[in-house]
């Protein structure tokens, strides 16, 4: 009985210092990143994005610490767990570039060169474009070219391919 009331004591405890912890934890990294943000001069929107992964990941980590501390029973959770993960690896099997353009979004965010506003070309083959780059999302990135119109290019083409920055003058010489 004694042996019980420790063990109890002690997940109460570990439970307590893990949830404030995690109330410490998450404002800290979300100052951070608006830093880091900030001085890099990205968009509060981008900053948002990336705010919010990090939530996620640390809410994620204080669950499985929660099922770790209170000794969840993984037998019944583990086939769960693999059935589920089964029918969502075959749905992102399907569209990976989904899986692929979040990570590319956050490379982008801590180490992309260019700003909101950068007139800038995309080289892709015969695919190529150019234009000012208008808004940077998780997923996609956006330029407007001369005309209005906007071409949406996903994260993961952007990582992989070159892109150029011009002023205004040299996009204007290129593009005609």
């Amino acid at each position: 009985m004694e042996n019980i009331n420790i063990r109890l004591f002690l997940q109460i405890g570990l439970t307590l210092i893990l949830l404030i912890s995690s109330f410490f934890i998450l404002p800290i990294i979300h100052s951070l990143i608006a830093k880091y943000g900030r001085k890099q001069e990205i968009v509060e929107k981008r900053i948002a994005y990336i705010k919010k992964f990090f939530s996620f990941a640390v809410y994620l980590a204080v669950l499985l610490s929660f099922s770790l501390i209170w000794g969840i029973d993984f037998r019944g959770a583990l086939i769960f767990a693999s059935s589920f993960f089964a029918v969502v690896g075959v749905a992102f099997f399907a569209s990976w570039s989904i899986l692929s353009n979040i990570t590319a979004g956050i490379i982008l965010f801590f180490s992309f060169p260019y700003q909101l506003g950068d007139k800038i070309k995309l080289l892709d083959g015969d695919n190529t474009v150019s234009g000012m780059l208008v808004d940077i999302t998780m997923f996609n990135l956006q330029i407007e070219d001369g005309s209005g119109n906007i071409a949406t290019i996903p994260n993961n083409l952007v990582v992989q391919k070159t892109m150029i920055k011009y002023s205004d003058e040299q996009l204007l010489s290129v593009e005609k």
